[in-house]
């Protein structure tokens, strides 16, 4: 129990820091442009798109918090 409450103070912390946080949105920023090419490429072969490229993102900037 004591483990899992320092996971969450220290990734909490490390959300809430500054530099942190500025690298948090140059990743999103660099996920979401890979994120919205693999999007033009689902229209293109399948016609649609399965995901949304925010959606995408947000949750690889999720999992990788978690991870």
């Amino acid at each position: 129990m004591d483990l899992m409450l320092y996971t969450l103070r220290t990734v909490s912390y490390a959300i809430v820091e500054p530099m942190h946080i500025f690298m948090l949105i140059v990743l999103g920023i660099m996920f979401y442009l890979k994120n919205k090419k693999i999007s033009i490429m689902q229209k293109m072969t399948i016609g649609e798109t399965i995901n949304s490229p925010l959606e995408l993102t947000l949750s690889q900037i999720a999992l990788g918090i978690i991870a």
